[in-house]
C-alpha cells in the first residue's frame, strides 16, 4: 500500500473510535490482496497493530482507536508449515 493517513481531533471528545480508510486501485502494490489487509498506527518511535474491521477492495476498517495519529496499511502474509 501506497498510502497513509493521519486522523486529528477537531474538538470532539470520545474513548473509542472506527475509523474507515479508503484508497483508490493506483495505491495498492501489483499482486497484493486486498482482503489480507491489516492497520498499524504509528506512536513515535514504534508502530503497533490495530484491530482490523471490515475490508474492501477500496478500504479498510481500523476499529477501536483510542487516540489519533498517523495510520498504515499492509498486507498479511500467512504461511503453511508442513512439520514432520
Amino acid at each position: 500500500m501506497n498510502r497513509y493517513w493521519t486522523l486529528t481531533n477537531g474538538g470532539v471528545g470520545f474513548d473509542v473510535f472506527s475509523a474507515i480508510l479508503h484508497f483508490s486501485a493506483g495505491d495498492v502494490d501489483g499482486g497484493a490482496n486486498t482482503s489480507n489487509f491489516a492497520v498499524g498506527k504509528y506512536n513515535p518511535p514504534t508502530w503497533s497493530g490495530v484491530v482490523t474491521g471490515s475490508r474492501t477492495t477500496a478500504s479498510t476498517q481500523a476499529i477501536g482507536l483510542t487516540s489519533f495519529g498517523d495510520l498504515a496499511i499492509a498486507e498479511l502474509r500467512s504461511y503453511t508449515l508442513n512439520v514432520v
